[in-house]
């Protein structure tokens, strides 16, 4: 497998006791992207929609995902919702 092919090169292979592998010393590597940071970015500018099978949980409105269109943020009467203008 891909993945498991990558991480052994890195540091979460090594012989000690990791939540990465679900604490145990030795075995399959989970958790965690089997590639650089820079491989993450390019990969998450070009997702492939043909990689995915979308199935819409609400057939009347396929952009029911979305939520109701506010950021948490903005539920909340305190918030400074300018916080990006300052220095």
């Amino acid at each position: 497998m891909y993945t498991q092919e990558y991480l052994k090169r890195t540091a979460w292979a090594s012989g000690c006791r990791s939540w990465y592998k679900n604490g145990k010393i030795d075995g399959k590597i989970t958790a965690t992207y089997p590639g650089s940071i820079l491989h993450y970015k390019e990969f998450l500018e070009t997702i492939r929609g043909e990689d995915f099978d979308i199935q819409y949980s609400e057939p009347r409105n396929r952009f029911s995902f979305m939520g109701n269109g506010l950021a948490a943020l903005e539920m909340n009467k305190d918030a400074d919702l300018a916080f990006y203008m300052y220095k």
